[in-house]
């Protein structure tokens, strides 16, 4: 099947005014139709209110109408108070994935040149999404089929499941969010080997956020995702941007 659930609820004060959401969804790559991610947010002046307990309820309840045999939800290891408010629901840690930022006025553009010559000495090319959408008709597929190869050996706490197409299509090529000149394809031997995925960060404009970074088994080792992530910053130097982050499996560091 091709459904996929989310449902998204607002909470507000006296006032009319939010102050807290939450949202519950199935994961596209790990997908199970009765297993489901929660998130729940308060604003800092509402929080210790009770606000995120009621918000918790309500989630709770939607999950037993849809007969849900399990739920997931990330918390920053940071902020305890959130780690406690999971724990005494019977959350328990499962996975670590490590948060990385490149403040990108400290980058030198001049790696990018060396590491585009060297992957150039071995038969490499770097292009983008938007240059091959002019070239190749078939760009679409040819990067979902990438994609999928390059998320099966990202480590996980669930199976990895297939994206549709047309689901991938819509979250990771054609979101509001994607910039198709910062989407960075590796081309070796007539083929896209790895890719460098990262969107403008939705509430912060002058932030790249990493969707997926990964290269084929058979090419690893010759430093295209070395290249590909320098190519990147390069691309956010020359365009900008403030920081880039990114996230890491801790089994994957």
């Amino acid at each position: 099947s091709e459904r996929y659930d989310l449902l998204r609820l607002v909470g507000e004060n006296a006032f009319g005014q939010i102050v807290a959401w939450g949202q519950l969804n199935h994961l596209p790559h790990q997908f199970h139709p009765r297993k489901f991610r929660i998130g729940i947010y308060v604003e800092p002046e509402s929080q210790s209110r009770g606000v995120g307990s009621m918000m918790h309820d309500r989630l709770t309840n939607e999950l037993h109408a849809r007969r849900a045999t399990a739920v997931s939800a990330r918390a920053r290891g940071d902020m305890s108070a959130s780690i406690r408010f999971l724990e005494t629901r019977g959350f328990a840690p499962v996975e670590e994935t490590w948060e990385s930022r490149l403040v990108v006025a400290t980058f030198d553009p001049g790696r990018s040149i060396d590491a585009v010559a060297s992957l150039a000495s071995q038969g490499i090319t770097i292009t983008t999404l938007a240059s091959e959408r002019a070239r190749n008709p078939d760009v679409h597929k040819d990067v979902h089929a990438l994609y999928l190869a390059c998320i099966r050996d990202v480590p996980t706490a669930e199976a990895i499941t297939d994206i549709p197409f047309r689901q991938f299509v819509a979250r990771e090529l054609e979101s509001p969010n994607v910039l198709p000149e910062a989407y960075f394809l590796a081309v070796a031997d007539g083929r896209y080997v790895a890719l460098c995925a990262f969107v403008r960060h939705p509430g912060m404009p002058d932030v790249l956020s990493g969707r997926l970074t990964g290269c084929l088994p058979s090419f690893r080792g010759r430093g295209i995702v070395s290249g590909l992530k320098l190519r990147l910053a390069a691309y956010a130097y020359d365009h900008g941007f403030r920081e880039i982050w990114t996230w890491n499996s801790a089994q994957n560091a």
